[in-house]
């Protein structure tokens, strides 16, 4: 793929998620329904804000992707700078995760 100005997209394939990591599917085997609605990345992690909440860690590792809950909103969208990445969601409710713990995701 290819972006607008001609740079070439990374093929991250979403082959499994770690959902360990959120209370309701700890011990279930069943994959939460996941709606993209902002993507961002910080040239590390491609991270996506998503519905009832989640945030979708994307890692090089394609077994290593992580969703953890960081709202108890839909989130809305999520931007990167000076090492924190900020997600947006309905209600005007916001959170500030720092890079830092977003790898430990």
């Amino acid at each position: 793929m290819r972006s607008f100005d001609g740079s070439i997209w990374a093929f991250v394939p979403v082959t499994s998620l770690d959902l360990s990591t959120i209370k309701e599917y700890a011990d279930n085997d069943d994959m939460p329904m996941v709606t993209l609605n902002a993507i961002t990345s910080d040239n590390e992690q491609i991270l996506a804000a998503c519905d009832n909440g989640y945030l979708l860690k994307l890692d090089n590792c394609d077994t290593c992707h992580t969703l953890s809950e960081v709202l108890d909103v839909d989130l809305r969208g999520i931007a990167f700078g000076n090492g924190s990445f900020l997600v947006v969601g309905d209600g005007f409710q916001f959170n500030v995760v720092e890079a830092i713990s977003v790898d430990a995701l």
